[in-house]
């Protein structure tokens, strides 16, 4: 579980001489008690399902979120076990706009993934490596023995 003193380097977020800075609920205070990884990043799955945050279809709140619980496997991973892409915890938390068309084609071998595309801040390394779980994280994609 996240400590209140996990995050020091959050003032950096925050423009201590704006006339609302004390009025703000830092990070330490909002993410105190979350689930977090073997690495100590937050683990936003976890908290999914443990209800402690509840994403919205938009910003108003009032549209519905368009669940998908299925997974696609990813097989051309050189000597490393395959990856599982899981939609369940990714349409939990996002539209399907916000991936298909811009950044993946909705269609089998359609997209030339890569961990090098990836590192560069391609394909899942839009959101990995910035707002969601690094790569160093290798077994929470690369999770399927080969044959």
């Amino acid at each position: 579980m996240r400590g209140e003193g996990a995050v020091t380097e959050q003032d950096a977020l925050y423009d201590a001489t704006n006339p609302g800075y004390a009025t703000l609920q830092k990070a330490n205070q909002a993410l105190r008690g979350f689930p977090v990884t073997r690495l100590g990043e937050l683990d936003w799955v976890a908290a999914l399902d443990r209800d402690l945050i509840q994403p919205r279809a938009s910003l108003s709140g009032d549209e519905e979120m368009t669940l998908l619980d299925s997974d696609i496997v990813m097989k051309d991973t050189k000597l490393m076990p395959y990856v599982r892409f899981p939609h369940r915890p990714h349409t939990e938390w996002l539209t399907c706009d916000n991936c298909h068309d811009q950044i993946f084609v909705p269609e089998s071998g359609a997209n030339a993934v890569s961990m090098a595309e990836i590192l560069n801040g391609k394909y899942c390394g839009v959101c990995h490596n910035t707002v969601a779980f690094t790569t160093i994280s290798c077994e929470r994609c690369h999770n399927i023995p080969r044959d």
